[in-house]
This record gives structure tokens, sequence and C-alpha cells, in this order.
């Protein structure tokens, strides 16, 4: 077949025929259109010829002289103003979403332009058409077989899905990510266990990609009000934070043990309840100074603490401790030989109201933070006994002991002693005087 270009021009006379170009450059010229115009309004027919072929938004239609009755769609069909059709013959780019690839059976009432991927299973009009897929025309349903690679936007899922060797499959495959770049909170489930630097930090340090920490109490500047929080820096300069939830599990770098947050407390638990850090002091005599302080602690109170103006034998076997997280429990442990005396100068005040009391003692607070009283009997009715009798005053040889737990106020490094309050001021009062410690332990532990 010759072109209707050779037709037209004549080699010879190196001349042309406009009556014969002029439909050759109508027929054999696709004519496009903006993707503002409507291809409806347009005129097809130009002194006796026709387009072959539209374009318009990306889609070529091709012109249908036979078909004077299929409608226009705007997805397949296009009909132009002088009613000329035109249609698409492959739909499988213009088709960019789907509204389902989970319904089997063809929708009893579609919309012209609803799309589907058609499933396992399908019947009716998709019965032989899995994986395809499907759009709704004027011309019914139109079927595009995908090509690997393809990918569908699934509205009833918000997914998008891709046509593999084995089907369509959501998500886009294999593929590596940057360190540090999928955030915590793009997932569901698996964030169950985070490893942090510490949970004791407050002031918010450079924010570096990948960094985390528990949010330690009463912290300031870009994590003030996010005490006890997860603070993740996802993005280089700033943090993010997530609320713990119950069973959230935390591994504290610093204190090398697992935490597990509890609602029902507001607070993060050891998981393992060990202990993450001891230090003692133990020595066999010595290092001790003679009683001190002008009054007595007495009498004993379970709610008033003795202080440092109160006569009081001190331990100078002290303990500088430095907390790992702030409200750690801290566990003191004291024990030691004691040489107690009794002095009788009122026998008939009963031992029990001025025993001698074991106080823990912290820098230069003057109130002891914790005290326990020690346990005499039953050698307090043979002393009382004894000193009726006996000049110099009734003495006894015992282990005096005792635990204290105090909750760690903050990070710092702190200084701890122990001291023994006596119930004697010169001798000029009834009661135990402790004269010396001796085999001295002190002991203190960090719980996780």
């Amino acid at each position: 077949m010759d072109s209707d270009f050779k037709t037209a021009l004549n080699e010879a006379t190196k001349d042309y025929d406009p009556d014969l170009l002029r439909p050759a450059l109508v027929r054999r010229t696709m004519y496009t259109f903006a993707l503002a115009e409507d291809p409806e309004t347009f005129v097809a027919l130009v002194n006796g010829a026709i387009p072959n072929a539209i374009a318009w938004n990306n889609t070529i239609f091709w012109l249908d002289e036979a078909d004077t009755t299929t409608a226009h769609d705007g997805v397949t069909v296009m009909r132009t103003f002088d009613d000329y059709c035109y249609k698409v013959e492959d739909i499988d780019m213009r088709t960019r979403s789907v509204l389902s690839a989970a319904t089997t059976a063809p929708p009893v009432s579609p919309a012209e332009g609803d799309a589907y991927i058609v499933p396992a299973g399908a019947t009716g009009a998709w019965s032989s058409h899995q994986d395809d897929i499907a759009v709704y025309t004027a011309r019914g349903w139109v079927f595009q077989v995908p090509v690997l690679g393809r990918q569908m936007q699934v509205e009833d899922t918000n997914g998008m899905m891709r046509y593999s060797a084995t089907g369509w499959v959501y998500g886009y495959g294999s593929q590596a990510f940057d360190a540090d770049s999928v955030p915590y909170s793009a997932s569901l489930g698996w964030g169950d266990r985070l490893i942090v630097e510490n949970q004791g930090t407050t002031i918010p340090p450079t924010a570096t990609k990948g960094l985390r920490y528990i949010v330690g109490a009463a912290a300031t500047g870009a994590w003030a009000g996010q005490d006890k929080k997860i603070a993740i820096c996802q993005v280089a300069g700033s943090w993010v934070f997530y609320t713990p939830e119950d069973g959230l599990v935390a591994f504290d770098k610093q204190l090398q043990s697992d935490y597990r947050w509890s609602s029902a407390s507001s607070t993060w638990i050891s998981g393992a309840g060990s202990w993450v850090a001891r230090q003692s002091v133990s020595t066999a005599s010595g290092s001790t100074t003679a009683p001190t302080g002008t009054t007595v602690y007495n009498p004993y109170s379970s709610s008033t603490a003795p202080t440092t103006s109160q006569r009081r034998l001190i331990d100078t076997a002290t303990i500088s401790h430095t907390a790992k997280k702030t409200g750690a429990v801290l566990r003191f442990e004291f024990s030691a030989d004691a040489v107690m005396a009794w002095a009788a100068a009122s026998l008939s005040v009963s031992l029990t109201t001025m025993p001698p009391v074991i106080a823990l003692y912290r820098d230069s607070v003057a109130n002891a933070l914790d005290w326990e009283m020690v346990a005499t009997a039953p050698f307090d009715s043979v002393l009382v006994a004894l000193a009726n009798t006996l000049s110099p005053p009734a003495t006894m040889y015992a282990r005096i002991a005792a635990r204290f737990e105090y909750a760690a106020p903050d990070t710092s490094a702190h200084t701890y002693r122990i001291a023994v309050h006596t119930g004697v001021v010169n001798n000029s009062a009834s009661g135990l005087d402790v004269s010396a410690l001796t085999r001295r332990l002190f002991t203190v532990q960090e719980a996780a």
C-alpha cells in the first residue's frame, strides 16, 4: 500500500495536490488535546477527513467508524461533537487505583470507571480473569493483563499492591533501608522492647539520629513535661516522644538491666530484680570518734529523726555512692561488735525508752535519713541488776546491726555514714552507752 503522501506529492513536478495532501495530514496525524480540553467538543470531520487517533490524558483513543452506539464514558470511549467514536485499546497504564482486590462477584450496579483486581474464585464476567484489572466502561467490563512490577493502590485497605511472579502481593518487595531509617511509630507490635542509653538524663543531649532514652524526672529543655516517656531521635536535631504502654521493656545500657513499664504504678520496674551496684567498707577496729553532743536522742520515736547535735558514736568508715538512677532503692546494711555500759543514775527509768539507736546520715544533712533501735533484751534486765552492785557500771558485748532502704534523691555523688546514738550524757542519765565498735561492716547496694 502506497503512502497517502506519495499520492498527494508529485515527484516529477515537485508539486502537490492540496485536495489529497489535506486529508492525508488529517488522517495520519494524531490529534492531541490539552488536559483541560474536552474531546466531546471536538469536531473530528475536516474536509472529508477524520483523524485516526486522538490523544488525551496520557491515553490514545483509536477511531471506530463502525461503532454508532457505544456511549461516551471518558475512560475507554470518547465521542466527539459530531458523534465519531474513539476507543482505548489498552487501559492498563490509565488505571492507578482499584476499589478492592478481594471482591469475587462483579458489582451489580458499578459506576463507569470503577476498577478492581480480580481475585481467585471470581464469578460471572470475572470468572476467567484472575489477577486481571477489571474496569467498568460503557462497553461493560474491560480487562487488562498486568505486567510484572505493576503497582496499584487498593482503596478499601489503603495499601499498595504490586504484581509479582506469584500474583498480586502487598508491599514493595525486598529492599535495603538505611540504618536507623525506620521510625518506631511505623510498626505495630514489634516495638515491645527497646534499648535506651539510660533513664536518669534530664537535660537533653545533642539530638543524634538513633539515640534513645527514658526521660528522667523533672526533665528540662526540649524534654520538659516528658518524664518517663521514651525519647527517640529519628531525625537529627529533634526528638520524638512515645508514651509507654504496659509490657514495654527497655534495656538500660547504663544499668545493664531490663525495665518494664507498669501503668498501675506509673513507673519503670526492674525486670530482673537484680542489684546493679554494691560497695562496702570493713574495718576490724579504730576509725570511730568518741560520743559527742550535749543532748540525747530520748525517748525513742518512730517519726522524729535523730540529729547530728545529739550524743552519738560516729563511725568514720564512710561510703561515697553515686546512684545510677534517681529514685533507685539503696539498701544500706551495718553491723559491728559493740561494748555497751549501763549508767544507773535512775533505775526507775525503763531501759526500753532509751536504748542505743543506729542512724544513717548523708553528707552534712543534720537529720538522719533512717534509724533503728538496737535490740538489747534479754541483757537489759541483767545489766540493770548488775548496775546496783557493780562499779564501774555493768557492761556487755553484743553484735549490733541495722538495715535501711532509701530512695536515691538524684544521680550525684553522696557520702553516707553510720552513727550510734546513746541514752547517756556524761553518765548522768540512765541508759546504755556505747563505748567501742569493732569488726564493722558497712555496705550499700543499688536495686535495678
